[in-house]
C-alpha cells in the first residue's frame, strides 16, 4: 500500500509542470538557445523510389494543435500537446508523456514536389509523404 508520500496530487503536479514549462518557454530566463523549443518530437524519415516519407509518433495531439511546413530545404513540426489526465481530482503516480509546447526541423536529403505533399495521421502516427521532384534518384543504401 502507498502512502501520501508515494503519490503527488494531480493538480499540484499540474501546476509544478506548467510552471516549469513556461520558464523553459521564455528561455531568455535561462539564457538557453532562441531555438529551444520544449520536448522533442520523435520523427522517422526514409525514402523509397517515390517519395521521402516522414513519421512522426503524435498520440494524444489534436490535428488543429499542429503545424506542418514544407519549404525547398526543410521540414518543420511544430505543435502542443496537452495533459494526459482528464479527471479531477486525482494523483499522477508518474508522468513520462511529454507535454507541451515542440518544435522540430529537418533537412530534406533531395529536392521533393511540396504542393503535392500529403498528409495523414493513423493509429497515433502522422504520415507526411513528399513525392520526389526526380523519382531516379533513389540509391538502395545498404
Amino acid at each position: 500500500m502507498l502512502n501520501s508520500l508515494h503519490c503527488v496530487h494531480m493538480d499540484f503536479a499540474a501546476d509544478f509542470y506548467l510552471k516549469i514549462q513556461s520558464i523553459l518557454e521564455n528561455s531568455s530566463e535561462l539564457n538557453l538557445p532562441h531555438t529551444f523549443q520544449g520536448w522533442k518530437l520523435a520523427v522517422d524519415i526514409y525514402e523509397n523510389h517515390e517519395n521521402i516519407i516522414f513519421v512522426a509518433e503524435v498520440a494524444g495531439i489534436k490535428e488543429d494543435a499542429m503545424k506542418i511546413m514544407v519549404n525547398p530545404t526543410t521540414v518543420h513540426f511544430s505543435g502542443y500537446r496537452g495533459p494526459t489526465c482528464q479527471h479531477s481530482p486525482g494523483f499522477y503516480h508518474r508522468m513520462e508523456i511529454p507535454t507541451g509546447h515542440f518544435s522540430r526541423i529537418f533537412s530534406l536529403p533531395l529536392k521533393v514536389r511540396a504542393e503535392k505533399g500529403q498528409a495523414k495521421m493513423a493509429d497515433g502516427m502522422l504520415y507526411l509523404i513528399l513525392p520526389k521532384l526526380d523519382p531516379t534518384s533513389y540509391q538502395a543504401r545498404f
